[in-house]
């Protein structure tokens, strides 16, 4: 498994248990040290996606919260198709622009658009924001095969107000997520080439 944007591994760490190897990339030197630390039995990298190069192949590669991040995420799409081996899949998380917590600052007037980046958009790297449509249409532009698409988290605020909220609270966010996925707060793929 391929962990694309790994960050300090908690992804890469959860997915380890899983699959008998797994690797990690990042750009941030300082992460990937983290990762390392949290994940000796891995395998990491501190390089941009877009410049390291791969001689492997791998069964499943994973973009969390990468691509609403990069210049050209359909190059991304592309370049993490070349890496799969026969039969495996590409699993994208996004933002989701039509989140229930999106919808509610358009009609407070705290954002004009669902796709508006805010201030703290900007800050983290955000360059777009996502739906589902867009994110199933990168991938088929990117020539990979789409066979799920969905929503993960019915999202009602910003994070920072729900951090109180009880386990039970957030859970059952999870729950209600799955009938109602294009209100929640990721959008996400599974594709095949």
């Amino acid at each position: 498994m391929l962990d694309v944007g790994c960050g300090d591994g908690l992804l890469t760490e959860k997915m380890a248990e899983h699959y008998p190897r797994v690797t990690g990339i990042d750009g941030s030197r300082e992460k990937i040290e983290v990762a390392r630390r949290r994940v000796p039995a891995a395998e990491f990298h501190a390089v941009m996606f877009e410049e390291f190069e791969f001689v492997e192949t791998f069964d499943s590669v994973v973009m969390i919260n990468f691509l609403e991040h990069v210049d050209d995420p359909v190059a991304s799409i592309c370049k993490a198709r070349s890496l799969l081996a026969e039969g495996g899949e590409v699993v994208a998380f996004v933002p989701n622009a039509l989140s229930l917590n999106r919808r509610l600052g358009v009609a407070m007037g705290i954002i004009k658009n669902p796709y508006e980046l805010s201030e703290a958009d900007l800050k983290v790297g955000h360059r777009r924001f996502y739906d589902m449509n867009k994110l199933a249409e990168d991938f088929v532009n990117g020539r990979m095969i789409p066979i799920e698409i969905g929503g993960l988290f019915l999202k009602p605020l910003p994070n920072a107000q729900m951090k109180s909220w009880s386990p039970e609270l957030r859970e059952a966010l999870y729950v209600v997520g799955g009938e109602l996925p294009e209100y929640c707060g990721l959008a996400y793929v599974r594709a095949v080439k």
